[in-house]
């Protein structure tokens, strides 16, 4: 199912509002979210939904680059199934 706001998500918070605003959206709200377990806020937030017609962007923080030490995303879904993670 898609929305009209379908295309300013992954945009970064600035060229969504951009795009809002154009689209004549007033008073668009940011609200951050974030992993319980790695609040990061280095990166850019992007946009990962959108609420009230436009005027809520739900954004997350994602680092443009993955440190050379981190394990790879793909790397992460080979790993087993644990069944103690709550």
């Amino acid at each position: 199912m898609t929305t009209p706001y379908d295309d300013v998500l992954g945009l970064s918070t600035d060229e969504a509002i951009t795009i809002l605003e154009k689209r004549g959206i007033p008073s668009i709200r940011i609200q951050m979210t974030a992993p319980p377990n790695k609040p990061d806020r280095q990166g850019e937030a992007r946009v990962v939904a959108v609420r009230d017609d436009g005027r809520v962007l739900i954004a997350a923080v994602f680092r443009d680059a993955l440190a050379e030490a981190e394990t790879p995303p793909s790397a992460a879904l080979r790993e087993p199934f644990r069944e103690d993670i709550p």
